[in-house]
């Protein structure tokens, strides 16, 4: 099972939040100053570096917590993209934790080189499916 099979099966019961929170994310990386690279580096500067790393570079992905997440993207992100999605920031923390390091990981691949925030969009709709 390739990674893309394991991100679509692990959001096969994909609820009306996730297509939120995946919209939303994809707005979110599209906007952001730096695109997939800025929010990366936002993250590696508030705290989150070691977790970065290791979605960038081939091996195991350490895993974020929905508070890693906030700290790391800040509050008014999360508001953000939890208005978008018409959910609370505690829930699209929760989703964001599970998916962002397992985006970052499918578009680094070996190389260590991050994705376009348009990749980031493709593989959400591709994940999440798109919404009717």
């Amino acid at each position: 099972m390739g990674l893309l099979d394991a991100l679509t099966s692990i959001a096969g019961g994909a609820s009306p939040e996730h297509h939120g929170v995946a919209d939303a994310l994809s707005q979110v990386m599209q906007e952001h100053p730096g695109g997939m690279d800025g929010i990366l580096s936002q993250l590696k500067q508030n705290g989150l570096a070691d977790q970065v790393q290791s979605w960038v570079t081939p091996g195991e992905n350490k895993g974020v917590s929905p508070e890693q997440v906030q700290q790391g993207l800040g509050s008014s992100t999360i508001e953000s993209i939890a208005q978008r999605a018409g959910i609370s920031p505690a829930v699209a923390s929760g989703i964001i934790a599970v998916v962002l390091p397992l985006v970052v990981s499918h578009f680094s691949g070996a190389s260590g080189q991050t994705a376009e925030a348009g990749g980031l969009a493709g593989l959400a709709s591709k994940i999440f499916g798109s919404k009717g």
